[in-house]
């Protein structure tokens, strides 16, 4: 398309294609099912495309983007750790004994 009209081709199948995933989303059967499937089909095109116009930045984008995954699952791992620790094993033998005990009953009925 030459360097005239790449920059527009890329912002109107940017446009076309994350306007009709967005709105895919409202759909009720796609929801039930591809809803996060469909957020990461938007996010995933948006940033190739961009990348790929923009190559000689490419390394520097992804260097950005790995460190801000690293940080992001650190400061996950600490807070869940350290300030509001979680404490699923006993939770969740609760709420399965719980289950398993309605269900006994409702069996029992």
């Amino acid at each position: 398309a030459g360097e005239q009209w790449e920059p527009v081709i890329v912002g109107a199948s940017l446009f076309l294609l994350g306007s009709a995933a967005t709105f895919s989303r409202f759909i009720p059967t796609i929801k039930a099912r591809f809803d996060y499937g469909a957020l990461i089909f938007i996010l995933t095109f948006s940033l190739v495309s961009v990348s790929g116009y923009r190559v000689d930045e490419l390394f520097t984008l992804a260097n950005q983007r790995i460190s801000t995954i690293i940080i992001g699952t650190s400061l996950c791992i600490i807070v869940s750790t350290t300030i509001r620790p979680v404490w699923a094993g006993q939770e969740l033998y609760v709420l399965v004994t719980g289950n398993l005990d309605k269900l006994a009953d409702s069996l029992e009925g």
